[in-house]
C-alpha cells in the first residue's frame, strides 16, 4: 500500500503545514545534539486513509533521524489496521480486438494481413507466424491453412514474453531462473574476487528478469529465489561451495552512500518497473497502446488513468500495474497549461501543495470541489487573474487566508499549452526507474531499532512500527542500545516504547466507541484537514468525561521519568567511556 509521507526538515524550513510535533521535534533535537525525545503517541495512518492515503511523518523521521523516542505507542484516534498494513509492508495483455467466430470468410483474415503489409510497409513472415485460438475457435486449422501460417496454442512465448499462462503463476519465471543458473554454472569455478563477483551480478545476474519484470509481477517467492541465487554466488567458494555470508543481504542490498553495495531488491524494484506504466500512460498522447487500454477500461480524471480493471478476463497484466497508482501520483505534480485537466483544489499542481489541504477553510467554502484551474481563471481580469468562487463572502478574520492563498497562485497563469504532469524530483521532471526506486526505499522506510521497556508486549497491541524488536528492562540497557546506534553511525532513530501504567490506562472499547462517534459528526459537520484532530481529541475528551485527557497526562508523566532515567544513564555512560579512553591514552 502506497501512503503519502511529508518531508519534515522541508515543511519546518518553508514553516508549511503538515509537520507534526514529534517529527518536528526529532528534526530540530538531531540538529542540536538532543539524543533522547519524550512524547506521548507517535503517528501512523490518519483515520479516512483509503481516501487522503496520508501518513504521519513520525515513522518517516524515526527511519533517518538519530533521535530515541519514548512513546506509549501508536496513537488510537489514528487507523489501526491500516497502519499495520503499512508498516508490515516493509502475460501480455490479452486484447479482444476481434472474434473470429464472426468471420463468415476465412478469407478476410488474410486480407486483413494484407491490408496491413500495404498500410505498413512491413513483410509478414508466415513462417513464423501462427494462429493461436483462445477457448474454443471453429475453423482454426482452416483459417491457418488459408493464411498460410501454423496453428499454435496457450500458453506460448511471444517476443521472450510468455503468453496466456496465470500470470501469478510462478512457473512463468521458470525461464528467467533457469538462464541465471547456466551463467552462474560457467562462473562458480573460476577464481573470483568479492567485488568481480559483485560487478557479474550487477551487470548480468541482476540484469537477466528486468524485461519480464517490466511487464509482469514476480511473485514473492520467485524473488526469494533468484535473490538466494545472487546471494549464494556472491559468498560462496570457488567451486561453489557454501560460505559463512559476511553481511546481510538487506546491507548489501542498501545504497552504497548509505554503507551498502547497491545491489537492488527484486520486490522493489519489480514495482519501480510496473509503476513506469502509470507514467508512460499519464504522459502518452495518441500511442496505439494507450487507445487500447482506454477503449478497453475506459479513462477517468480526464484521461490520466484508466478505469478500475475489475473481472476476470484479461485484466490481469493491467489490473497489477493499477496497484502501483497511488505511491506514482503521490510522487507526480501537474504542470498547468490550460487548466482544463487538472482540478484546482484536489490535484497539485501549485507547487508541491494540494490546495485543498493547504487552505481546509476556503476549501469548504468552495462552491464546486471538483472544478478545474481554468473554472479559476478568468481572462476577463487585467492581463487575466485568480478569481475565488465561494459560497460566501468572506469574514474580515478569513481575508488573511485568501491572502495566502492568493500570494501562493501569484506566480502561476493559465496558457495555451496542455496540461502535463512531472515527476517530482527527477532529471528534468522525468520519470526514472532508479530514481523510482530509491523513492520506494525510502518510503518504505529505513528499519530502526525499536526497544520495548519493561514490557514483552503492550496491552493494547496499539504500537506497530517497523524494524527490530528489543526486549529492554532498564534505562541502563536503554542508554547501552542508543550509545551503540550513535557509535555505529545507523542514521536512524531508536523507537523506546513505554506502556502506560495499567492503573492510568483508559478502557479500549470506551475509547474506540467515542472515536467512531466523534468521526461520524466530523463528517457531518464537514470538519477536514487541520480542524479535524484538533475537534476529535476535544470531543473525545468530552464523551470519555475526561478519561482519554487524563490517561495521556499520566502516560506522558510516564514517558517523561523514564526519559529522564535513560538520559542520566546514557551520561554516566558516556563519562565513564571518556574516563577510559583517557586512562588508555596515558
Amino acid at each position: 500500500m502506497g501512503l503519502h509521507c511529508q518531508m519534515t526538515g522541508l515543511q519546518v524550513a518553508t514553516r508549511g503545514n503538515g509537520a507534526t510535533t514529534v517529527s518536528a521535534t526529532m528534526f530540530f533535537a538531531a540538529m542540536v545534539g538532543i539524543p533522547v525525545f519524550v512524547t506521548g503517541g507517535i503517528g501512523g495512518v490518519h483515520r479516512h486513509g483509503e481516501n487522503t492515503m496520508d501518513i504521519s511523518s513520525d515513522l518517516t523521521e524515526l527511519g533517518r533521524t538519530p533521535v530515541a523516542v519514548i512513546s506509549a505507542g501508536v496513537k488510537s484516534i489514528l487507523d489501526i489496521p491500516r497502519t499495520l498494513e503499512k508498516l508490515k509492508e516493509y502475460v501480455l495483455l490479452l486484447i479482444r480486438l476481434m472474434n473470429f467466430q464472426h468471420f463468415s470468410q476465412k478469407k478476410v483474415a488474410a486480407r486483413i494481413l494484407l491490408w496491413f503489409e500495404a498500410a505498413s510497409g512491413l513483410k509478414i513472415n508466415l513462417e513464423k507466424s501462427m494462429v493461436i485460438p483462445v477457448g474454443e475457435v471453429e475453423g482454426a486449422l482452416d483459417m491457418a491453412a488459408e493464411i498460410g501460417c501454423k496453428v499454435g496454442q496457450l500458453p506460448t512465448v511471444y517476443l521472450g514474453l510468455p503468453l496466456g499462462a496465470p500470470n501469478r503463476a510462478s512457473s512463468v519465471w521458470d525461464g528467467v531462473e533457469e538462464k541465471m543458473r547456466r551463467k552462474l554454472a560457467l562462473w562458480k569455478r573460476q577464481f573470483l574476487s568479492k567485488g568481480g563477483r559483485i560487478t557479474l551480478i550487477k551487470s548480468t545476474l541482476a540484469s537477466i528478469p528486468l524485461y519480464q519484470m517490466s511487464l509482469f509481477r514476480m511473485p514473492k517467492s520467485v524473488a526469494r529465489r533468484l535473490e538466494k541465487l545472487q546471494r549464494n554466488f556472491l559468498w560462496g567458494g570457488a567451486n561453489g561451495g557454501n560460505k559463512v555470508h559476511l553481511i546481510k543481504w538487506e546491507v548489501v542490498c542498501t545504497d552504497k552512500k548509505k554503507g551498502g553495495l547497491g545491489l537492488r531488491k527484486l520486490f522493489w524494484l519489480n514495482k519501480a518497473l510496473l509503476g513506469k506504466w502509470i507514467w508512460r500512460f499519464a504522459r502518452a498522447k495518441e500511442e496505439l497502446w494507450k487507445k487500447v487500454l482506454e477503449a478497453k477500461y475506459g479513462k477517468e480524471e480526464f484521461g490520466w488513468r484508466t478505469r478500475k480493471a475489475n473481472g476476470v478476463f484479461g485484466v490481469g497484466v493491467w489490473k497489477e500495474i493499477l496497484k502501483e497508482s497511488t505511491w506514482c501520483w503521490d510522487n507526480m505534480v501537474f504542470k498547468v497549461g490550460k487548466g482544463n485537466k487538472v482540478r484546482f483544489w484536489i490535484d497539485p499542481w501549485c507547487g508541491n501543495n494540494v490546495l485543498s489541504e493547504a487552505f481546509p477553510d476556503l476549501f469548504s467554502m468552495a462552491v464546486q470541489r471538483n472544478a478545474t484551474v481554468e473554472d479559476y481563471w478568468d481572462q476577463n481580469l487585467s492581463q487575466g487573474g485568480w478569481s475565488l468562487r465561494l459560497l460566501r463572502d468572506f469574514n474580515d478574520w478569513e481575508l488573511g487566508l485568501v491572502d495566502n492563498m492568493l500570494v501562493e497562485l501569484r506566480n502561476y497563469r493559465v496558457s495555451m499549452e496542455e496540461d502535463s504532469v512531472f515527476w517530482r524530483g527527477g532529471a528534468d521532471g522525468l520519470f526514472k526507474v532508479k530514481e523510482a526506486y530509491r523513492v520506494l526505499i525510502n518510503a518504505d522506510g529505513a528499519a530502526f531499532p525499536i526497544a520495548m521497556f519493561g514490557w514483552p508486549k503492550f496491552q493494547q497491541n496499539y504500537f506497530l512500527c517497523l524494524g527490530s524488536y528489543l526486549g529492554e528492562d532498564t534505562p541502563e540497557d536503554c542508554a547501552q542500545l542508543i550509545d551503540a546506534n550513535i557509535k555505529l553511525k545507523l542514521g536512524t532513530g531508536i523507537l523506546i516504547a513505554v506502556p502506560i501504567p495499567k492503573e492510568h490506562a483508559a478502557s479500549g472499547s470506551l475509547i474506540e466507541s467515542a472515536i467512531q462517534l466523534t468521526l461520524k459528526e466530523a463528517r457531518d459537520k464537514n470538519i477536514i484537514g487541520n480542524a479535524e484532530t484538533p475537534f476529535l481529541l476535544a470531543r473525545v475528551n468530552e464523551l470519555t468525561g475526561g478519561a482519554s485527557l487524563a490517561s495521556n497526562i499520566a502516560l506522558v508523566k510516564n514517558n517523561a521519568a523514564i526519559g529522564a532515567k535513560i538520559s542520566v544513564a546514557l551520561a554516566q555512560l558516556r563519562e565513564s567511556c571518556n574516563s577510559g579512553d583517557a586512562q588508555s591514552v596515558s
